[in-house]
């Protein structure tokens, strides 16, 4: 799976992988046109993952950055994600770089009820310059 979505951009979709001098993958952010059906928002990051001891220095940013750059390279506007509700730390670092909450929804994992809420960017030209 991870060889062909790191190998080509198929229907829009791509990957950037944050990776050490010796390299080692620390984190991902894959996006690409919008999943579900959001008139606002055409683009989405589907998932961006960065290991706990390389967090909060600046890797993130420059995931999310790489992938809305490449979003508004393909004429994709604005962009949304999903994150879970309780992960505070995330939801905080969509808020610092301009995410306006815009939605929830509940979903099962498991035997486990979760809810996701979604972050918008209206225009992505903000973060990606």
């Amino acid at each position: 799976m991870w060889d062909g979505a790191l190998s080509s951009s198929t229907g829009g979709k791509h990957c950037y992988v944050a990776e050490t001098s010796d390299e080692r993958i620390v984190g991902f952010a894959c996006g690409g046109p919008v999943s579900e059906g959001w008139e606002t928002y055409e683009g989405e990051i589907y998932s961006i993952y960065l290991l706990e001891d390389y967090q909060r220095g600046g890797l993130g940013h420059q995931l999310l950055l790489s992938t809305a750059r490449r979003m508004k390279d393909d004429g994709i506007g604005s962009m949304l994600l999903w994150v879970f509700e309780k992960n505070h730390g995330a939801r905080r670092f969509y808020e610092s770089l301009g995410g306006e909450l815009i939605g929830s929804k509940e979903i099962r994992i498991g035997a486990a009820d979760l809810v996701e809420v979604a972050y918008g960017w209206k225009d992505i030209r903000t973060l990606a310059g």
